[in-house]
């Protein structure tokens, strides 16, 4: 069974006071990461440890920016122990650190009792993450000059299709086949 808790279903410009979109998968799994994502996953209940991957979709504030805040968070008030792993468009690792490290000077750097694992999306390749599979499509926002995916998550022979931020275009259907 496939559990989906919505943290936000609006766009960078917050519409009608809808928060930015956030997603989370059987509270294990984050699909894009919003400035306000901390606070959401508290007042659903999501035990922060639970988490096991974060899917960021592109590299725009309102898909990533609430990294550094989960981060601090795992740093000094909610300790956790297991891997985090972070996946996302090519030089993730890059831009989360960096974002984290201007966020929080030495964040990046600190010894948080666990290792956050990054993994680059590679489009059409089947990847794996904790026990959930799956497979990363580009999508078309920005212009075309932004990398962005969208990903087919397979977990216990169910399927979810994300598309993070796009227009309409063939690989938003190839995703959902």
């Amino acid at each position: 069974m496939l559990e989906l808790s919505f943290l936000g279903s609006g766009n960078a410009f917050t519409p009608d006071g809808r928060y930015w979109s956030s997603f989370v998968l059987n509270g294990r799994y984050l699909l894009d990461a919003p400035p306000t994502l901390l606070p959401h996953l508290k007042r659903l209940g999501v035990p922060l440890t639970d988490i096991r991957a974060i899917f960021i979709s592109h590299f725009h504030g309102d898909h990533f920016l609430g990294l550094p805040f989960l981060l601090l968070e795992y740093l000094h008030i909610t300790p956790r122990r297991e891997d985090l792993y972070i996946v996302g468009p090519p030089g993730v690792e890059q831009m989360i650190e960096a974002a984290a490290e201007m966020a929080f000077p030495k964040l990046s750097h600190a010894d948080a009792g666990y290792q956050r694992r990054y993994l680059e999306a590679e489009a059409g390749r089947q990847q794996t993450v904790d026990d959930l599979s799956f497979q990363a499509f580009p999508m078309k926002h920005g212009g075309g000059k932004l990398d962005s995916f969208g990903y087919r998550l397979r977990l216990a022979e169910k399927v979810l299709a994300y598309t993070g931020d796009t227009e309409l275009c063939d690989e938003v259907f190839a995703l959902a086949e």
